[in-house]
């Protein structure tokens, strides 16, 4: 299967440069095509919404079409999947496509990319987008002081189950973790950073299955 990109004459979208993975932006006209495809893709893009990575995309129509992948990747490491949208299988209609990243990475330049699956397994990678300075500081954690000493004191909502707090650094790695006790309403707990080195860090509220609820950014003194 090979799936191409038909869009009205003179439409543009927005990708990296280089291997897909630069920094530089280019703008690259889409021709129009005559043959029918699994897939016409009319548009891909990524804002910011509320200090969270929104990306939405748009088919003219579909044939055979299974699902998309997203996947996502940053300056320092390479393509990860990160969620995972059903596509229509058959239409002749524009359907519309949104995923938000609820938990990005402390990066200042992120760079997405649709991976699209056909029911018969064929696959084909779509062009990326970049996005800059998406990094909101409050995704549902209250987190003082910031920038911190040696411990932070963190206000969690409300989560009806067994969960916990992760701490990563940069890269992604889990350098601390506390469970925490299901609570009926937002509470504040302490969370200690002694021993770690100074730095910006990632914290983030996951339930009992291993689910993002929210998270923000610190900076360790």
């Amino acid at each position: 299967m090979s799936l191409a990109l038909l869009l009205p004459l003179g439409l543009t979208a927005q990708y990296a440069g280089g291997q897909g993975r630069g920094d530089v932006m280019a703008q690259a006209p889409f021709t129009p095509c005559d043959v029918l495809l699994p897939v016409e893709l009319l548009y891909f893009r990524a804002t910011c919404m509320n200090g969270l990575p929104k990306l939405e995309w748009a088919t003219g129509s579909e044939r055979n079409s299974a699902f998309f992948v997203i996947e996502r990747a940053t300056s320092t490491m390479g393509w990860e999947p990160i969620g995972r949208l059903a596509a229509a299988g058959y239409s002749t209609s524009t359907i519309l496509y949104a995923f938000v990243d609820k938990v990005p990475p402390l990066e200042s330049v992120l760079y997405y990319r649709l991976r699209q699956e056909d029911s018969d397994g064929s696959v084909e990678i779509l062009p990326t987008v970049v996005l800059w300075q998406c990094t909101g500081n409050d995704r549902g954690l209250q987190v003082f002081p910031n920038p911190a000493g040696d411990v932070i004191q963190v206000s969690t909502p409300a989560v009806l189950e067994t969960h916990g707090l992760e701490l990563s650094d940069p890269a992604g790695r889990l350098v601390r973790r506390i469970p925490l006790a299901p609570a009926e309403g937002s509470r504040t707990v302490e969370f200690p950073l002694v021993g770690l080195a100074a730095g910006t860090y990632h914290l983030v509220l996951r339930d009992g299955q291993g689910n993002a609820i929210a998270g923000t950014k610190i900076m360790k003194q």
